[in-house]
């Protein structure tokens, strides 16, 4: 907080009869339980592993959603679809095609029928806990239309901007492109080759000063992605190639030394909005003189008020920064700054503001709670926009009801009883963007006290004058009431604080508090503790002693929670005449506690607090106390619990790789305090380091394990992998608190050399000359090219039904090559032919692609547009008629795409680029608007097609004239002479 422009602290009060509540101790599972052992703690189902949405592209082989939980008994669950106000149950019997596996959902031939909303419950003695509802959906990508999009017209040292043809597609798509080189190759474009060129993630291609010999064809090429691995399996992603976008640079005089100027689409922010835990990448391009562009140009970022985030990355020149991951914390005003020459410059900026998602900053914590007690139960959820809130208990929705009290992110439970208010619960925090659950268990207690793990010591000494506290810490519930006997005499005590009160009180705990002692305090001290449901005691003597003693001491063993705050008693009582010193060690080394900012005295009980426990700061705990007389000291020991420890020594046999599995090894890192349920292993290749996938998740630490004489060491078979690759590995070890750290990676272990693991992606094709059979990919990635040699064979076929038809090749075709182009001869027009591509390495072929429909190039049309005219059809718009032409293959020696109407006025020489207008489709006649009033036109017609155009016979035509009148003559014939 500030005040005025200072940061002010904060301070957080309590009153001081209830200060011991801070330093309480935490109820666990085994609360008012005899058992002690961890493991047969029994408790309710948390999940481990949640569903995502999940997007699959048609002919899927199989689809599965992963769903786990941890509990003690151990959780069964169930899949639900949600359709509306409708809950089905997926189960075998309903559809032989579902099969549940231990919470995993797998689905074989998905359908369309199968979209829809789908989430996962599972469930134990103590009730039922359900995940966010997950989409399930198909990816779908569309067709480019066969209207060629009208040519980019634009003048030599400009800047430029050409736009990928429009698609339709669900969820998302990366473009990348390509030209026609003069030899009439096409290649793909690489900024690292054209540094003046920049593609950007909304599609468009830029020229910084596109030049004469920039002019050409140019191709945008689509890819869907935003499907789910699993899904997709072996089924290659779809991927469409436009038509060429011609590409026209008309002569001007050069512009030497000009910009840059930052384009007005820039800074463009992807994804949008940014959202948090995504990559926000930003895009800045400027127009401007590209002579020497590599040396010349420079683009630099800043952020107003702060660094950069040290994840940043920066890619193509500078002109790419992405925020990997992006957080909260990473918001603020980048500001993009261009140089050239390092003369002139241009900057713009940008605010990122992250949508997110909820996620919970303050989780609910299971509670314990008294029968009869009362809580206000608070979660707490961040997102953009703000979450709201809705509370579940065993997977159903909470209503207000008199003893349960809901105000948004709060819930009251009043008069809390076992059979009403016992079970699972469930905090849901949601906006436009997605949902978030926090889950936690209720138990309601009812008992009567007992000692058993917590019983008085048997013997106490303290100082005579010094001060001793005696701890009274039964487990109860409700909590007792406590009550003193000295030597079997009931003590009629006052309460009081460590601070005021009578010599010898009770403290708001319950403990006694015995100050000045003297002689005559020595005794046997007996704390009886009673609730409605009984009563225990248990005694210790104390003893006084002349010299300082310590009177309580550390837990032999505590346990907190990782990022918790640990509290550790130690108090001494000793003559106050002497002055008394506590000293603190940690694994035998002092501790400075005024020092380090980790560590605090408590100023209402004696001991030390541990802000923000760590793993770090698990092992003993020595308080020493000192006077002039002498010195005493006790130990106890800090256990943390949390995730697991990263694990250790990850390395592979060696001997065991074949082209695509390794037998991993390695050790398990520490638990910390709950065992490690679940691994999961990442992978690198040395063709994309940096870039870690995951080759095997989900993996239950029981199949990790080895024989008896190897219980240390894990192990699992990676499989996979793509041969003649170079990986390295790392684990990472799951618990019930969360995910672990990675461990360090392994070293490199190479794949066997094999075929090639994939078919080159993005087949599609079409267009060209008469005749020609265009077929176009993407080259195969490095990552699976298996072996040396690589080259592509590629297969074709005229489309008949017949799955029997002979198949017709073209073999050993460069691997660096994306285009094929087949002469099928001049009759073969606008035919449609399946098409596959293989690629082959000296080892073998690889596998199959997909195969798709490509048609061959169209022929020029027989038939044009004819008996085309015109009319007025108000002051500043004409509508012009045409005899359509008949769409058949035969006629058009291909399809029709639609009409292009072209027009100028009848006195000017007829330009070489005329104003025209498209009409997509079959159709007979078209309006022009926007023409200039009283003025004759000349109008033509022209037919569209996929390559070429065929032009009609020239026909002059014209607006009507608006005479000066109170009516407007629109009978106009045609216009070769004036009216």
């Amino acid at each position: 907080m500030t005040y005025g422009n200072k940061t002010m602290g904060f301070i957080c009060e309590i009153n001081q009869m209830d200060a011991d509540r801070i330093i309480s101790e935490r109820r666990d599972y085994n609360y008012g339980s005899p058992v002690y052992d961890i493991k047969d703690v029994e408790y309710g189902p948390a999940f481990t592993i949640f569903p995502e949405d999940i997007v699959m592209i048609p002919n899927a082989v199989l689809v599965y959603i992963d769903c786990s939980a941890v509990g003690n008994p151990k959780p069964t669950y169930r899949w639900i679809k949600v359709e509306g106000d409708r809950e089905i149950e997926l189960t075998y019997g309903a559809d032989q095609r579902y099969t549940l596996t231990n919470g995993k959902l797998t689905i074989q031939t998905p359908k369309p029928s199968d979209i829809g909303q789908y989430r996962c419950e599972a469930m134990n003695k103590f009730g039922k806990i359900r995940t966010k509802t997950i989409q399930m959906s198909f990816g779908s990508l569309g067709e480019f239309s066969n209207v060629r999009d009208a040519p980019y017209n634009t003048l030599a040292y400009d800047g430029a901007a050409v736009e990928c043809s429009r698609i339709s597609y669900n969820p998302a798509v990366a473009y990348s492109w390509k030209r026609t080189l003069d030899n009439n190759v096409v290649q793909s474009i690489y900024t690292e080759v054209t540094p003046h060129i920049f593609a950007s993630l909304n599609g468009k291609l830029y020229f910084s000063e596109i030049q004469k010999v920039d002019a050409g064809e140019y191709y945008c090429q689509v890819d869907l992605f935003g499907l789910s691995r699993n899904a997709v399996g072996a089924a290659q992603p779809p991927s469409r190639t436009s038509y060429p976008i011609e590409v026209s640079v008309q002569d001007q005089a050069a512009k030497p030394n000009w910009g840059p100027s930052i384009q007005n689409d820039f800074i463009a922010v992807f994804p949008k909005p940014p959202l948090r835990g995504q990559d926000v990448q930003m895009e800045c391009f400027a127009y401007g003189s590209a002579r020497n562009y590599e040396t010349s140009w420079l683009y630099s970022w800043r952020r107003e008020g702060a660094p950069l985030p040290k994840s940043v990355k920066m890619l193509d020149f500078n002109r790419i920064l992405i925020i990997p991951n992006a957080q909260k914390h990473d918001e603020g005003t980048y500001t993009c700054f261009v140089s050239r020459n390092s003369q002139q410059t241009d900057s713009r900026s940008v605010t990122i503001v992250l949508s997110a998602k909820p996620y919970f900053v303050i989780p609910l914590k299971t509670q314990h709670l008294d029968s009869g007690s009362t809580i206000n139960w608070r979660c707490q959820a961040s997102g953009t926009p703000a979450p709201r809130y809705t509370w579940f208990k065993n997977g159903e929705m909470l209503t207000p009801q008199p003893d349960l009290q809901i105000n948004r992110n709060i819930l009251t439970i009043s008069n809390a009883d076992a059979k009403r208010h016992s079970g699972m619960y469930q905090c849901r925090a949601s906006n436009d963007l997605g949902e978030a659950y926090s889950t936690a268990e209720v138990r309601v207690l009812s008992f009567k006290p007992t000692f058993r793990k917590n019983p008085l010591p048997n013997g106490l000494d303290a100082a005579l004058r010094g001060n001793v506290t005696i701890v009274c810490d039964p487990e109860a519930a409700p909590a007792p009431e406590k009550f003193w006997y000295r030597n079997n005499v009931k003590l009629n005590l006052q309460v009081g604080t460590m601070m005021t009160g009578p010599r010898v009180r009770k403290l708001p705990s319950g403990n006694i508090y015995i100050t000045s002692i003297q002689q005559s305090d020595a005794g046997i001290y007996t704390c009886e503790a009673s609730n409605t449901n009984g009563k225990a005691s248990s005694s210790c003597r104390i003893n006084v002693r002349d010299s300082a003693v310590i009177t309580v001491k550390p837990k032999a063993t505590q346990t907190v929670f990782v990022n918790e705050t640990a509290f550790i008693a130690c108090e001494a009582s000793y003559n106050p005449a002497l002055d008394l010193l506590y000293i603190w060690k940690f694994n035998g080394q002092a501790i400075d506690v005024d020092k380090d900012y980790q560590y605090a005295r408590s100023p209402h009980a004696s001991g030390i607090m541990i802000k923000m426990a760590q793993f770090w700061n698990a092992g003993t705990y020595e308080c020493i106390a000192r006077t002039t007389l002498n010195e005493v000291s006790a130990k106890g020991i800090l256990k943390i619990e949390g995730p697991p420890g990263e694990p250790v020594g990850v390395y592979g046999d060696a001997a065991s790789v074949t082209s695509t599995s390794i037998h991993l090894f390695w050790f398990p890192g520490a638990d910390h305090g709950q065992a490690i349920t679940h691994y999961r292993i990442e992978a690198e290749s040395d063709f994309e380091h940096g870039k870690w996938i995951t080759v095997a998740q989900n993996i239950p630490e029981i199949q990790t394990k080895l024989s008896a004489d190897n219980r240390d060491k894990r192990h699992f078979f990676v499989t996979s992998l793509d041969p003649g690759n170079g990986y390295r590995f790392r684990v990472q070890a799951i618990n019930q608190l969360g995910f672990g750290l990675y461990s360090q990676p392994s070293r490199y272990y190479q794949t066997l050399q094999a075929p090639p693991s994939e078919a080159p992606s993005g087949l599609s094709g079409g267009g060209g000359s008469v005749g020609d059979l265009t077929i176009t990919w993407k080259k195969l990635h490095r990552r699976y090219h298996g072996g040396d040699g690589l080259n592509y064979t590629v297969y074709w076929r005229l489309y008949s039904g017949d799955a029997s038809g002979k198949w017709e090749y073209k073999a050993g075709i460069n691997w660096e090559t994306e285009k094929f182009v087949e002469m099928v001869g001049e009759n073969n027009f606008y035919l449609e032919y399946e098409v596959k591509i293989q690629a082959w390495n000296r080892l073998g072929p690889g596998v199959n692609s997909s195969t798709v429909l490509v048609y061959s190039a169209e022929g020029m049309p027989i038939a044009a547009p004819l008996d085309v005219s015109s009319s007025g059809f108000n002051s500043t718009a004409l509508e012009v008629t045409w005899t359509e032409v008949e769409d058949t293959r035969e006629k058009m020696k291909g399809k029709i795409g639609g009409y292009q109407v072209n027009y100028w006025l009848r006195y000017e020489e007829e330009p070489v680029y005329k104003r025209f207008i498209r009409f997509k489709g079959q159709r007979s006649s078209g309006i022009i608007i926007g023409l200039a009033s009283d003025s004759y036109y000349y109008t033509e017609v022209l037919l569209v097609k996929n390559i070429q155009e065929k032009r009609s016979v020239l026909l002059p035509s014209c607006t009507h004239k608006k005479y000066m009148s109170f009516h407007m003559d629109t009978t106009v014939s045609n216009c070769f002479g004036e009216e």
